[in-house]
Formats: structure tokens, sequence, C-alpha cells
């Protein structure tokens, strides 16, 4: 199953894509990030924050706490999120297509839960983050 409920396979091609993004990494680059105070690394990628906007690096803090807010999402609203994404009903996201906005929905929704009157950041300044 997925986090949204319901079976299914939910987030398709993430294993490859992190694959592919290990394999194009080469030492020398990974050296050069070790000592740059912009990168951070995950594993052995190396992230580079150094065009990143404000508001990404803001919300970067956050992702636990949005994460946490998805976690204690009833099933039927994960799923009406699900599905506004997996529009032909097949447990799969293309994530090319939709991760970026699947997470910025979930975004969204928690800056909603948190003040109803609060504005989301945009969409554009968020898309390093995303």
């Amino acid at each position: 199953g997925s986090i949204f409920g319901g079976g299914g396979g939910g987030v398709s091609s993430v294993h490859s894509i992190t694959e592919m993004s290990r394999s194009s990494n080469n030492d020398a680059d990974l050296s050069a990030a070790e000592n740059d105070e912009s990168f951070s690394f995950h594993g052995s990628l190396a992230v580079d924050r150094s065009q990143w906007t404000p508001q990404s690096l803001e919300w970067e803090g956050k992702l636990s706490e949005i994460a946490a807010s998805v976690d204690k999402m009833d099933v039927k609203t994960r799923r009406k999120i699900w599905d506004k994404f997996d529009k032909n009903q097949l447990q799969v996201l293309d994530c090319e297509k939709s991760l970026t906005r699947l997470v910025y929905s979930l975004l969204c929704f928690y800056v909603k839960t948190q003040d109803r009157n609060a504005k989301p950041p945009g969409f554009k300044v968020l898309t390093p983050l995303l």
C-alpha cells in the first residue's frame, strides 16, 4: 500500500531515478561539494542549495512537520488528494509529470491546516525544493 491508502504501487520510478543520480556523480564533484556549505549530503548524493530561493530553504526545514501532517491526515482526505493526480486510477504516479505538484499540494494542505487564512508560498519559489 501507499501513504494514500489502498493497494497499488504508489510512486513509480523513484528507485531508478535515485540510482541514475548516484551513478552520474563522480568523486571529483563530491570532493568539491564537501567543502561548500551550500551543499548537504543524503547518502552519496550532494544537494546544491546555492541557487535555492529563501522560501525553499525555509520550507526544507519544515518537511518533517509536513510529513507528520500527512501521516495524521485521514485516509479519505489522502485519497482525495491522490485521486487528483491518479486520474486513471492506476495506483501509480508519473514522477516526472506529477511528483512535484503532489508534494506542493501536500505543503499547501499543511499551510491551510495551520492557519486557514494563510497563503501558501508560490509554486515557482519552491521549485528548487520540490
